[in-house]
């Protein structure tokens, strides 16, 4: 579904590592992994206020800190967040408020209900091809 969401968005690259691996996995293998593969390329690790408030807690957080940019997404009605700690490397991204969560966009999926304009047309279009979504209208 990712792959079909961001077809269309030039510059953006899609890993299969993650969906790939086999076995119990984390953040720090994934970007020690793409530092490997891809040496000298910047990573950045998108993250929501709520998630960044815990990342020095996450497995191995030193390779967190030391392989990427941490780009902290918070919504423009909260408090931005504060890094996870020294040394880190930090970007703060305000969206506005969305009155929109996955677990709502699989409900609506499941219950044939709208999903035009909740997410991108193309991944309505790739639950709709695998029977995981028929709306009603």
């Amino acid at each position: 579904m990712l792959e079909a969401a961001f077809a269309d968005v030039e510059g953006l690259i899609l890993s299969r590592l993650e969906f790939d691996r086999s076995g119990p996995t984390y953040t720090a293998d994934t970007l020690e992994e793409l530092h490997r593969v891809e040496p000298g390329t910047e990573l950045f690790l998108i993250v929501g206020a709520d998630a960044a408030s815990d990342l020095a807690t996450w497995d191995r957080p030193d390779a967190l800190r030391d392989l990427a940019t941490i780009v902290i997404v918070s919504r423009a009605d909260i408090k931005e967040p504060e890094a996870p700690g020294r040394d880190w490397r930090v970007v703060h991204v305000r969206i506005p408020p969305l009155a929109i969560s996955s677990t709502d966009l699989r409900r609506r999926a499941a219950e044939g209900e709208p999903l035009d304009g909740l997410m991108p047309l193309a991944a309505i279009h790739y639950l709709r091809k695998r029977g995981l979504y028929a709306d009603r209208g």
